[in-house]
């Protein structure tokens, strides 16, 4: 999932404020206005995507190492089940 995002990242990072003229009256000035300021949303809401998307892997891998905790606490307390107290009582140490 890193990968991907870094892709993501990648892909809207580095492109030019202006995309750029595409005439020199009024209807392609008015269109070339028009496509950079698309443009620059739809890099802004790559961006927020990006981050949010960055905050649900971080929330994933969190989840993963806590379960991984949990499983490793749960096989240690199966593998000492059963096994009594340590050290066993005596007769000597209930006097």
């Amino acid at each position: 999932m890193r990968a991907e995002l870094d892709k993501l990242r990648s892909g809207s990072a580095g492109h030019a404020g202006n995309v750029g003229t595409v005439g020199a009256w009024d209807v392609p000035e008015q269109l070339s206005e028009r496509v950079g300021t698309a443009h620059q949303s739809m890099l802004r809401y790559v961006t927020l995507f990006a981050k949010a998307y960055e905050d649900v892997i971080a929330s994933i891998e969190s989840s993963a190492k806590n379960f991984d905790l949990s499983d490793l606490a749960a096989r240690d307390a199966a593998s000492r089940a059963g096994r009594g107290i340590e050290p066993r009582a005596t007769h000597e140490s209930q006097n």
